[in-house]
């Protein structure tokens, strides 16, 4: 698996888990049980260190998103 490949796996359980509030195992195992989604290492790791980082991601997102609040955004960006 490529690189780009296993970064589009992880953005897929990161997009997975703005919609719960379940912890990134959990949303794995679901990915594998709907769609077959066997994620490579390093998308685990990018995806975990999103979950880990969360809130300083989206402070930092809210500093430079000038007249804009976080939840104006959408969910992708």
């Amino acid at each position: 698996m490529t690189r780009r490949e296993a970064r589009e796996q992880a953005l897929c359980l990161i997009f997975e888990g703005l919609f719960t509030d379940e912890p990134l195992p959990v949303i794995i195992e679901c990915a594998k049980e709907a769609r077959q989604l066997n994620p490579d290492p390093f998308a685990k790791q990018l995806a975990a260190g999103v979950f880990e980082f969360q809130s300083q991601i989206d402070n930092k997102i809210e500093q430079y998103s000038i007249r804009w609040t976080k939840r104006r955004l959408s969910r992708v960006v």
